[in-house]
């Protein structure tokens, strides 16, 4: 039988090393939250998670070992969130109301950790997220009986900020309303989960026969499905309109770079106005 202060030195000699792992683990998690804040993305990825716990696990060659294997590891996984939740209390995020509004809660359930600021419009809440004085700003999108909120469709057709995440709130009477999160950088990342994927283009087409019909031929071999087709006019320009389409799947494909690649091609103007899961 082995001495026990032989054993107990090696363990401790591999506690050793797992400190020093740790901490390069945990520094990791803090560059992970820097993208999700800067991409308005949830901490929490339930989809990701089991899908790391699952393959680590078949790296432990003891069966019973890998059953405490996977709760050390989700353990561990807990304890990187609520590193990160920590670290994203000092997130700002911007909205358009004050402490009785749908938009706080909305923006309340889309970044339980962060700061929310109140802004008394949407274009100063917009603007709050622009200019660097906020790391997001939550917007309502639509309403599940009166539509999308043109002056909302407006700023995301003529300004810098990105649509990465969209949720729903469920309303009195069986009515829902949609947010969205804003922020400067375009979400590339949504995850393993390939169902939930959806992505938003905003684009104006040539006034004349046939160019709306030309773009939507577009859409249709590439195989995408069309969630909302959606109009409106140009504020600048009389009797001109731009389109917003909303669209499942993967954006960040090769048949997704595909698609707006020829999109661009034949539209006046066009843009990517976001990527993101409903929550």
């Amino acid at each position: 039988m082995e001495n026990l202060d032989d054993i107990r030195k090696r363990i401790n000699a591999i506690d050793s090393q797992m400190v020093e792992l740790f901490e390069k683990r945990m520094e990791e998690s803090r560059k992970v939250l820097e993208y999700k804040m800067a991409n308005s993305l949830a901490i929490s990825d339930p989809a990701r998670e089991a899908e790391v716990i699952r393959l680590n696990s078949t790296k432990v060659a003891d069966d019973t070992i890998r059953e405490y294997y996977i709760n050390f590891e989700q353990n561990l996984m807990d304890l990187s969130k609520a590193y990160q939740r920590r670290l994203m209390s000092g997130m700002k995020v911007a909205y358009n109301g004050d402490s009785d509004t749908l938009s706080l809660e909305a923006a309340g359930k889309l970044f339980p950790q962060a700061s929310l600021q109140a802004y008394d419009s949407f274009e100063s809440a917009y603007d709050a997220c622009v200019k660097g004085e906020c790391d997001a700003v939550v917007l309502p999108l639509e309403n599940s009986s009166e539509g999308d909120l043109g002056s909302v469709s407006d700023l995301m057709f003529s300004g810098s900020l990105f649509l990465n995440r969209v949720g729903e709130l469920e309303l009195q009477g069986g009515e829902s309303t949609r947010f969205g999160a804003f922020s400067r950088v375009l979400n590339k990342d949504l995850g393993k989960e390939k169902m939930g994927r959806r992505f938003m283009l905003m684009f104006t087409v040539k006034h004349e026969a046939g160019s709306l019909a030309k773009t939507l031929n577009i859409i249709g071999a590439h195989n995408f499905n069309m969630c909302s087709l959606r109009s409106r006019p140009m504020k600048d320009l009389m009797w001109n309109y731009y389109f917003c389409i909303e669209l499942e799947g993967d954006v960040n494909s090769a048949d997704g770079q595909s698609l707006l690649k020829e999109l661009a091609a034949v539209c006046d103007r066009f843009k990517l106005a976001g990527a993101y899961r409903i929550d």
